[in-house]
């Protein structure tokens, strides 16, 4: 009988598996923001554009990695069971669907600038992001490709090799919309404020990679107690890293926002304002995102994804969204309400997930795994 896994014997896996993939995703990232400081010194209205046109391409690109999420778990499960034809198979069909879903999606970035002035964008940043994303939509279909082989190698636990990174949701994405509305100062702040803390939850995003791989494995090898001492473990080192993740935000806002901007610009002094208040509300919902990536992370990994989408859906589109423009707007709240929503829209995500996770997919695993283990009935 194999020995039972200890927690510190998790921690090490984890770490070793997820540990390169936080450093690709920081390498990545870093690449990101760099370009948004550039942008910022450069001018407010730039910096609105981008974040703008940015989180377009990052909703559109993050559907379309579905597909190599779904990849990872069914390879992890197939590789502990040895089967190299099924590996094959499921990444072939991965390449396949990411290329189609690409090329089709791509389409209507080059008509953004009147979809985002049908949205009520200004008419300087709905130009200026035409211009991002007329650029941006031929890196689509490489990129998902790649997202696609990024999959595959985690799911050998291949992470050293891995140099590239997911990021954004469908609420930030929604957000950024709803504050282009506001104005071109609170969109400026708003994505720098997203940039900051897009930085610290690329780190939970590698944790969240290693969770699924190692999920994945303990589901190929028939291991419930593995299941759930790994998930313990990656949880608590996620929450570690969320609140030193908080500290910052809340001791060091006004430098982390001014790196971005143009000491001499005249609109600076009231977007460093707005970008203070939104890193303060951003460290409110530091410990629940952390907690519903990992908890997707590992629901990923034992191939439980309908439900959970369903969960996601409600909470950031049913409640999250609704919530952040009845605050921002019916109340007048301004930029605050919009990121109070989506500090409520991510609890309710992360608490729908880790009890679906602890509370339905891991006992009824446990039933799975004994009932397998039972011998067979002989014949009458």
């Amino acid at each position: 009988m194999t020995p039972a896994i200890t927690y510190p014997q998790h921690a090490r896996q984890i770490m070793r598996l997820g540990g390169p993939l936080i450093l690709s995703n920081l390498a990545q990232f870093a690449l990101h923001i760099t370009d948004s400081i550039m942008l910022g010194w450069y001018s407010i209205s730039a910096l609105a554009a981008s974040t703008i046109a940015g989180t377009f391409f990052f909703l559109t690109f993050i559907l379309g990695a579905g597909f190599s999420q779904a990849v990872t778990p069914l390879v992890a499960s197939a590789a502990e069971e040895g089967d190299e034809v099924q590996v094959r198979r499921v990444t072939r069909m991965g390449l396949w669907l990411s290329t189609f879903y690409g090329l089709a999606f791509m389409l209507p970035f080059f008509w953004a600038e009147e979809i985002l002035l049908a949205m009520g964008q200004t008419t300087t940043v709905a130009s200026e992001a035409q211009l991002y994303l007329t650029i941006v939509a031929l890196q689509m279909v490489p990129a998902l490709i790649v997202m696609l082989l990024k999959s595959f190698l985690a799911a050998l636990e291949h992470t050293a090799v891995i140099l590239w990174a997911t990021l954004g949701t469908a609420l930030l994405s929604a957000s950024a919309v709803m504050m282009g509305w506001i104005g071109e100062v609170p969109l400026a702040a708003h994505g720098i404020a997203l940039q900051i803390t897009s930085l610290a939850f690329v780190v939970h995003v590698g944790f969240s990679q290693a969770a699924t791989v190692r999920a994945g494995r303990a589901l190929g090898r028939r291991d419930p107690g593995g299941l759930k001492r790994g998930g313990i473990t990656v949880l608590v080192l996620s929450f570690a890293v969320s609140v030193l993740t908080m500290a910052v935000f809340l001791l060091l806002p006004a430098p982390l926002i001014s790196v971005f901007l143009d000491p001499s610009h005249a609109r600076r002094d009231d977007v460093i304002v707005l970008g203070v208040l939104f890193l303060a509300l951003a460290a409110l919902f530091q410990i629940v995102d952390s907690a519903q990536v990992i908890a997707l992370g590992l629901l990923r990994g034992v191939q439980d994804t309908r439900v959970p989408m369903l969960m996601a859906t409600v909470s950031y589109w049913i409640i999250g969204l609704p919530v952040s423009y009845v605050l921002a707007f019916t109340l007048g709240m301004g930029g605050a309400g919009l990121w109070l929503g989506l500090v409520l829209g991510l609890s309710v995500a992360a608490l729908l997930l880790l009890w679906r996770f602890w509370r339905q997919s891991v006992p009824a695993l446990e039933r799975r795994f004994l009932r397998d283990a039972l011998p067979a009935s002989a014949p009458g």
